[in-house]
């Protein structure tokens, strides 16, 4: 003997083992209701196109300092090589003078890019 039972996510089947005892529920049998996981998706799609996804919301956070970043890379283009190795210990002394790694962020990708595109001959792509 076995009965149907529906709650508001799953749904369980119940299973007489014996007469003598309750109704067992099986985990293995639980099944997520399709119609319910369909809509659900449906509201987060309708949600993401709204507000954009999670990757969106990061990029969009991130577009100031990759603009920087850019606005940043002819001035780095025009040091020499000596001058381009002088500004990691400058960057160094602007950190232990209490700036934050974020506020370094724009000027140390940039010095890194453009060491990377004269030693590799590859530039790091920016999005």
């Amino acid at each position: 003997m076995s009965a149907n039972i529906s709650f508001s996510l799953f749904e369980f089947r119940l299973r007489q083992v014996d007469e003598k005892r309750s109704p067992t529920v099986y985990f293995e049998d639980l099944q997520p209701r399709r119609g319910r996981r369909i809509i659900s998706r449906m509201f987060f799609d309708f949600l993401a196109k709204i507000f954009g996804s999670k990757n969106e919301r990061e990029l969009r956070k991130l577009a100031s300092v990759i603009a920087k970043i850019n606005s940043l890379e002819p001035e780095m283009q025009v040091k020499s090589d000596d001058q381009l190795k002088a500004q990691t210990s400058l960057l160094k002394n602007r950190v232990e003078q209490g700036e934050s790694l974020d506020d370094i962020l724009p000027d140390a990708f940039a010095t890194v890019r453009e060491a990377s595109v004269r030693t590799l001959e590859m530039r790091h792509f920016d999005a």
